[in-house]
């Protein structure tokens, strides 16, 4: 896959952008047809086959739902859709709509890594690295996993100061392309 480039997904939990977690409120379908219409271009105009998204709710379960829809859609593109979640149980106080939505996404996904079993991204405090264990900073692991492997991040960002406001600077600092796009300006790309 080394002639392809690789995208990740980073983005607020829905609440946060949309003030609901319900996929059917307009403006989450909305946000849904501009990251589709993105995630096309990238395949066609940028020759992206991989993606990698952190199954969070939100943003990160979004974009994986619809690389899923490309890549049924065009079977003969070889399209990868990873899923790199911060632990193993990361669904664990999720309700039943959701934990059910991320199982159909670890059962789907062309690969599946557990940021907080690779040793490089454990922590330097040893009571971060409990393995399946839910720990706030495993998702900044999951966040610099995510950009460590990919060539372009893709955002839903609002601007406000968060994990993925992190995940973006990151992403600057290590000089990697980003996309952004904001839901207080449409969905626009933000400059």
């Amino acid at each position: 896959m080394s002639d392809y480039l690789s995208v990740g997904f980073t983005g607020h939990r829905p609440n946060l952008i949309f003030g609901t977690y319900s996929w059917e409120d307009p403006e989450v379908k909305k946000c849904c047809r501009v990251l589709s219409r993105q995630i096309g271009e990238l395949i066609r105009d940028f020759n992206v086959r991989v993606f990698i998204s952190g199954g969070a709710l939100g943003i990160d379960q979004l974009a994986y739902v619809l690389v899923h829809q490309y890549k049924l859609k065009y079977p003969e593109l070889n399209i990868q859709n990873i899923l790199a979640s911060p632990f193993k149980n990361q669904d664990v106080k999720w309700n039943h709509i959701d934990r059910k939505r991320y199982k159909h996404i670890v059962d789907t996904a062309d690969k599946v890594v557990y940021v907080d079993e690779l040793a490089e991204y454990q922590s330097k405090n040893a009571n971060m690295n409990q393995i399946g264990k839910y720990k706030r900073e495993k998702m900044q692991k999951r966040n610099e996993y995510i950009v460590d492997h990919i060539d372009i991040l893709l955002g839903v960002f609002n601007g406000s100061k968060s994990g993925t406001k992190n995940c973006i600077d990151y992403a600057k600092k290590e000089r990697k392309s980003t996309i952004i796009l904001d839901p207080n300006n449409n969905f626009n790309k933000a400059v």
